[in-house]
C-alpha cells in the first residue's frame, strides 16, 4: 500500500483516488471509516447513485463493531442496532451493487441460503466499474 492509499485509509486527507492498472486505468476511491459512516447516514434513504468498495465495507465493519459491543453490554443493544441501521446499510448496499453495473434488485439474490450470500459477497469485493454507467459516473462518487 502506498503512502497516499494508507492516508486515506488512517484518516489522511479527505479524499484520494488510487489508479490502478488492470485492463486499463481505473479508478477507485478511497474513505476512511468516520467518512464511510457520515456518507451512509447522510445517504440513508437514497437507493440512486454508487457506493465505493471502501464506503461499503467501512460501514459494514462499523456496524458489526457497534453490534458486537453492544451484545457484550446488553442483550438487547443489538437490536436497536439493526433498526437504526438497517436503512442505510440497505441503501449502501444497492449503491454498492450499482457501482459495479448491477441492478440493486441483485440484493434479493441473498434469500437464497447460502449460495446466495457467496453471490453476493463476490459482487461486493469486485472494483468500482470505469466511467460512467446506468447510475451515474465514478467521478460522483466523490461528492
Amino acid at each position: 500500500m502506498g503512502n497516499k492509499t494508507q492516508a486515506a485509509l488512517w484518516g489522511g486527507s479527505k479524499w484520494i483516488a488510487s489508479a490502478a492498472k488492470i485492463g486499463g486505468s481505473q479508478r477507485e476511491l478511497f474513505m476512511n471509516i468516520q467518512q464511510a459512516v457520515e456518507t451512509c447516514f447522510r445517504k440513508y434513504v437514497d437507493f440512486s447513485g454508487r457506493a465505493s468498495r471502501s464506503e461499503y465495507w467501512w460501514f459494514l465493519l462499523a456496524y458489526l463493531i457497534v453490534a458486537i459491543v453492544g451484545r457484550l453490554i446488553n442483550q438487547y443493544i443489538p437490536i436497536a442496532v439493526i433498526l437504526v441501521v438497517l436503512l442505510p446499510l440497505m441503501a449502501v448496499t444497492v449503491r454498492r451493487l450499482h457501482d459495479i453495473g448491477k441492478s440493486g434488485w441483485m440484493i434479493l439474490i441473498g434469500l437464497i441460503p447460502i449460495i446466495g450470500m457467496l453471490v453476493l459477497i463476490y459482487l461486493y469485493v469486485q472494483p468500482s466499474q470505469p466511467g460512467a454507467n446506468r447510475w451515474g459516473s465514478s467521478d460522483a462518487l466523490a461528492s
